[in-house]
């Protein structure tokens, strides 16, 4: 990539965004069925054609999404690798054999590619309404790309999502139509706007501004003293390390997952979100933080 550019001066066109921007704008992309373990076949139960890639589920989605003949794909469940299935006469169904003997090939599924649960990949950056401002989103945290287009698809209320990308986790389910990528100057975790057919918005068209959203619960906080929470059992408490962010943010964070009954914000930045609504203080001390429980 230095050759490439080191004669032009261009740095912007190989930082990541710039990267980024340049692929997939245009291209469709299809959520994938589960069909269970094994083997994708062919309707006639014979075996199709297909190509072993050594890559993740991510890029194998990506592969098969730009192949016409792909029909659906087979991942490792450990380590990289990938089948893909093709049939350029028909689909396919499940019920195949293992397709290697070992323990991270057993439970690879056949995910079928569903040609009638379409997207289309409108470019870099979150998407944002046609003049520009954020649409209403639900957000989940730690669901995959996979799991969001299947998601997505079903739910006739999502309009298109942005997942986090590059070790990044996270979905922004989009509950608008009208919909354009939002380019560098809406970046988020090195995500694309992917929108159902029908939810982009039209050349020049600005959206209708959409109706103000009801105020949010009140929700708050009980300061139960130094240290972190604690489970008030004595057991194990499953929580979710925040790496960045103040006091406010980490309490908005908590706020807004409906799973965390409390959290302990380090001074030095970064949190704790816990996933338990039965907390109680008196933990042990870690970046002069306190337990705040929601009430």
């Amino acid at each position: 990539m230095w050759r490439f550019n080191r004669n032009s001066g261009d740095w912007a066109s190989i930082s990541t965004e710039g990267v980024m921007e340049k692929i997939r704008a245009g291209q469709d992309a299809y959520a994938y069925e589960s069909l269970g373990d094994g083997a994708c076949l062919k309707p006639d139960g014979s075996n199709p054609d297909n190509t072993y890639l050594s890559i993740l589920e991510q890029a194998t989605m990506e592969n098969c999404d730009t192949n016409a003949k792909c029909k659906g794909y087979s991942q490792s469940t450990g380590c990289r690798g990938a089948f893909l299935f093709y049939n350029e006469q028909g689909s396919v169904i499940g019920g195949g054999y293992p397709l290697k003997d070992s323990h991270t090939w057993k439970r690879a599924r056949c995910m079928k590619k569903r040609l009638d649960w379409k997207f289309k990949v409108l470019g870099y950056g979150k998407c944002v309404r046609a003049d520009g401002s954020e649409p209403t989103y639900e957000y989940s945290g730690d669901m995959t790309e996979m799991a969001a287009r299947e998601k997505c698809a079903k739910d006739s209320q999502c309009k298109g999502f942005s997942a986090g990308r590059m070790n990044y986790k996270g979905i922004l389910f989009w509950k608008e139509g009208n919909l354009k990528a939002g380019g560098r100057n809406h970046a988020w975790k090195v995500s694309y706007c992917i929108v159902k057919e029908g939810a982009a918005a039209a050349a020049g068209q600005q959206s209708a501004p959409a109706p103000a959203p009801p105020p949010p619960p009140s929700v708050q906080y009980r300061n139960l003293g130094k240290g972190k929470c604690r489970a008030a059992n004595g057991g194990n408490l499953r929580a979710r390390w925040v790496s960045r962010g103040n006091s406010n943010a980490i309490r908005q964070q908590c706020t807004d997952n409906p799973h965390c009954g409390g959290y302990s914000a380090s001074l030095y930045g970064g949190g704790l979100l816990f996933l338990s609504s039965d907390l109680r203080g008196g933990g042990s001390s870690w970046g002069r933080c306190s337990c705040y429980v929601k009430r």
